[in-house]
């Protein structure tokens, strides 16, 4: 159980800095006015990054002890630090690194890997602080970094955290009941504990996934002050805020049950007391009590489901309490999690995918597979995979585990498969593909596969020659594979050469269909223009550009858009914060730049970047009393002719420039006073002092020094190309002189005004045209024709011909080609019901019903180099789709199934999907052609 303080942890205070400056284990902190680091800190600093990179302090590293604090800190926010540590250098004699260019990390900042507090609201407009809670999906050592408790003290020590963010702290707990391993829970169970008289004075813990309900009885006792007397523990929905949805939770004999089993996240139970004279206020009903001196009742669905849906849940749920209480199984059978060997997800869920299936579940359940196993198949695998995967599934769906592990499963694929024996990441399609074609060789009813010969169309009708192909096929595969999963497809190839013309027609069985994913090549970008006039209004446009290009072209095509005189005059920035996060050369990749995150701004300057007699000029604001990096305003950005250039000349082109932030005058145009020319300083003369100094900097404003007079030698050669400067402002000057939200305004360009429409939005029938487009075979693919007798780029096209009973789609997230290699994270709407195959089937004849209703699916989160496989799957017992994640399962909410991390959808034929208490007779596992 969680203790609750800080993100549910009580945290001890930092560690303080060693007073001496030795190096000692404590954390330096840097000079808060210079913004310098000392060389201890720096020292010890790069000491913690060696130890991060041997895992001595983070990720794979077990905790040490039971309750031992860990802590998340954003991907994003160490990924920085890293680079920053990395870069710094000494800086002797006002002279800089050029390292320092990559930035100060700041504030430790996760507001990256977290909810906020607007976001948990529902609420756009509320505070955005963060809440504490993890976004979903987010994966361990590519969103966040796990930090062991001495990491985590020197780094808040140095940096802090960023205004409005909490630590993300975890203690290490005793995950699993036969392992016991020790780890720690990224994401812990959030209840909701209230008193049964008082539904609306709740009080929020957090729990682990692996505790009881006597843990969770034991904590609303103490935490709502109740008498220590016989208790029962209640579901309660308080947005139907209705007594008759209460529903008892067991509590005699609940030590076996994992909490996760029994409630989900966010859920509100009541605690009810027995009063003085041994009553209960809450009455159950017949159904209710049998029900808790049986089994757990199944948990209610999200209160976000219509009230509808929830009905038909608990109809559902009583109508399969019969048979759950003669199995006398302490869980859902099928609702049963896969444990993570090392980088198993992907088998994980493939394997969840497939056993949602039911057709296929209830034959290995019946055992009749027992009595078609293959061992002497020499394509097949002496029948161990069969095995294997029916003694996986039997555990699956015997309702006495909540999770297993599928150890020997894999072990048996490895033999067989090499590619899958190890610890890394493999292609969860890839693993379906090849446990489909073992499973069909080990159950291949044919023992002695007759030769047969592949006959070409020759212009016969396409009915006898899919009839021919299919009867051929099944001479040599005849097994329950191909009678669920096995369909036939049109393939026809036409040469181009016009005195030949050939065309070859074949009809070929597949397992699944690989669909191409549209794709738009192209890349909105949406920028602001700062002209070099600054009376001109800055312009917010929008741009639609090749999905890959320099920075040169996107110049360019801004320089057309606006009408500009040069595109060699603009130069493109990253703003963040009131400070340039980067700035991007003209051979620098535009697709780098992340069009929901990133916010560029374009200045036009007055010669082009890379002249030789200007130098550009990139001003910061800040003040006298913040830290060097703390910025206000939008940075201003020019180029300054090296002749006749001095100090004097900076600060009259750098006021100029900053007219819109300066923009607080009097009627003739002349600065407030905002000094008091009474006081005995340099202004005692009523001279009023300068309204900002101007100091050179770097890009991530760690220090600043002095500008040189070397600056300003008649020679050229010692002017700089790039010159960073702060201007400095003193508070009361900041107060009286200058107007940050007038640098906030900006005029819409028209380009803006094209609202979204539906062309972004893609469905699994675009991905269908595709697939049965017509095609140009390139030259590596060239077809040799048998009539020609030539390589000739002929023109593909498939065409779906029969459907099977189970139909397996495979969404090509993965591009791989000369250009680029890239996964596409678009979101491909399916329907979960009702998809009508009818119109891709061309066999004229009459078929078997199209309508397909969809079974399970198996998602991908990450990119190329990484990732995470989840599944989602509709149990046929109660008719309600739950998430798989490796050995967690909890219920899920049906539109969250559609998402673009789907990679794999299983749908059955409508007419075929059964519900609980059927049974599909074995002999209608045919498919008609």
């Amino acid at each position: 159980m969680v203790e609750n303080g800080v993100n549910g942890i009580t945290t001890k205070k930092p560690q303080e800095p060693s007073v001496n400056g030795g190096d000692t284990a404590g954390p330096v902190k840097a000079n808060a006015k210079t913004g310098a680091t000392g060389a201890s800190q720096l020292k010890l600093e790069r000491r913690l990054l060696s130890q991060l990179s041997a895992q001595t302090l983070s990720s794979t590293r077990a905790p040490g002890a039971v309750g031992e604090v860990w802590s998340l800190v954003s991907a994003n926010w160490m990924r920085a630090w890293r680079r920053y540590v990395n870069s710094r250098g000494c800086e002797e004699d006002g002279e800089m690194d050029e390292a320092d260019s990559l930035g100060h990390p700041g504030p430790i900042n996760n507001s990256s890997i977290l909810v906020s507090q607007a976001e948990l609201n529902g609420s756009m407009n509320g505070s955005t602080s963060s809440s504490g809670r993890l976004r979903p999906h987010l994966l361990d050592g590519v969103d966040y970094s796990r930090l062991a408790p001495e990491a985590w003290q020197q780094l808040l020590g140095w940096y802090g955290l960023a205004p409005g963010q909490v630590p993300v702290l975890r203690p290490a707990r005793q995950l699993g009941r036969l392992s016991r391993r020790l780890d720690i829970e990224p994401y812990p169970l959030r209840l909701r504990l209230a008193a049964w008289d008082r539904p609306n004075e709740q009080t929020v813990r957090e729990f682990s996934r692996t505790d009881s309900l006597s843990d969770v009885s034991k904590e609303a006792v103490r935490l709502l002050k109740l008498a220590k007397r016989p208790f029962r523990l209640w579901l309660y929905d308080d947005a139907a805020k209705d007594a008759a949805n209460l529903r008892p939770l067991p509590t005699a004999a609940d030590a076996c049950h994992r909490l996760d089993q029994l409630v989900f996240d966010d859920q509100c139970l009541l605690l009810e007391v027995q009063d003085a004279s041994g009553c209960w206020k809450g009455k159950l009903s017949a159904g209710d009590a049998s029900a808790l001196k049986s089994i757990p009742p199944p948990p209610l669905p999200p209160p976000s489901w219509h009230q509808s849906q929830q009905q038909k849940v608990l109809q559902q749920k009583q109508q399969n309490s019969q048979i759950l209480q003669q199995q006398a199984s302490p869980y859902l059978p099928g609702v049963c999690g896969l444990a993570n060997l090392g980088n198993s997800c992907f088998m994980n869920s493939a394997l969840q995918a497939l056993g949602n299936v039911q057709m296929l579940t209830d034959y290995f359940l019946s055992n009749k597979w027992k009595s078609e196993l293959n061992t002497d198949n020499p394509l097949g695998m002496r029948g161990e995979v069969a095995a294997g995967y029916g003694r996986l599934i039997s555990d699956m769906w015997s309702g006495r585990y909540s999770s297993i592990s599928p150890r020997q499963f894999k072990q048996t694929l490895g033999r067989f498969a090499p590619q899958f024996s190890g610890f890394q990441q493999q292609d969860s399609q890839e693993l379906m593909a090849f446990l489909l074609d073992g499973l069909h060789e080990d159950l291949n009813r044919v023992r002695a596969k007759p030769y047969v010969e592949v006959k070409d169309a020759n212009g016969r009708p396409d009915q006898v020659v899919a009839t021919e192909a299919w009867r051929d096929y099944k001479l040599r595969n005849d097994s329950a594979i191909v009678d669920l999963f096995h369909g036939q497809l049109k393939s026809t190839l036409v040469c181009p050469d016009p005195g030949c013309a050939k065309i070859s027609v074949t009809f070929d069985p597949f397992c699944y269909l690989s669909l191409p994913l549209p794709t738009d090549r192209s890349k909105q970008l949406i920028y602001h223009l700062v002209r070099s006039d600054p009376n001109l209004p800055i312009i917010r446009a929008k741009l639609v550009l090749p999905y890959e290009g320099r920075i040169s072209q996107l110049c360019s095509e801004i320089a057309r858009q606006m009408k500009l005189k040069s595109a060699d005059r603009l130069l493109v920035a990253d703003v963040y914060k009131n400070r340039f996060y980067g700035v991007f050369s003209h051979e620098d990749y535009y697709n780098s730049i992340n069009c929901d995150r990133d916010v560029i701004y374009v200045y036009e300057l007055d010669a082009p970047i890379y002249s030789p007699d200007h130098t550009v000029v990139k001003v910061f604001f800040n003040t006298t009393a913040d830290r060097l990096d703390n910025c206000f305003g939008l940075p201003v950005v020019f180029s300054a002719p090296h002749k006749g250039l001095t100090y004097e000349r900076l600060v009259e082109m750098v006021t100029k420039k900053a007219s819109k932030l300066l923009s607080i005058r009097n009627e003739r145009g002349e600065f407030p006073v905002w000094w008091d020319p009474t006081d005995n300083d340099e202004a005692s003369d009523c001279q009023p002092p300068p309204l900002f100094i101007l100091r050179r900097t770097n890009t991530n404003l760690s220090s600043e020094v002095q500008i040189p007079d070397s600056l300003f030698n008649s020679d050229s050669l010692s002017k700089p190309r790039d010159l960073y400067l702060a201007a400095r402002f003193s508070p009361e000057a900041k107060r009286a002189c200058c107007n940050e939200s007038a640098v906030l305004q900006y005029e819409r360009h028209e380009s803006l005004q094209a609202s979204a429409s539906n062309a972004n939005r893609r469905t699994l029938s675009d991905c269908l045209k595709l697939f049965t487009a017509e095609e140009q075979l390139g030259k590596k693919d060239a077809w040799h024709c048998p009539k020609c007798k030539k390589f000739q780029c002929a023109t593909k096209k498939f065409d779906i011909w029969a459907l099977p009973k189970v139909l397996v789609v495979h969404l090509k997230r993965f591009q791989f080609d000369r250009i680029c290699r890239n996964k596409i994270d678009n979101v491909i709407e399916f329907p979960l019901t009702g998809l009508d195959m009818g119109a891709w089937a061309i066999n004229p004849q009459p078929q078997a019903p199209a309508t397909y209703s969809l079974v399970s699916v198996a998602n991908h989160f990450g990119g190329l180099g990484g990732g995470h496989y989840t599944a989602y799957g509709l149990n046929c017992r109660d008719q309600r789709w739950y998430e798989f994640d490796d050995s967690i399962v909890s219920p899920a909410d049906p539109r969250s199934v559609v998402s673009g991390a789907a990679y794999l959808l299983v749908y059955v034929r409508s007419d075929l999907v059964h519900r609980s208490g059927e049974s599909v007779e074995l002999n209608r596992l045919t498919l008609a052609i």
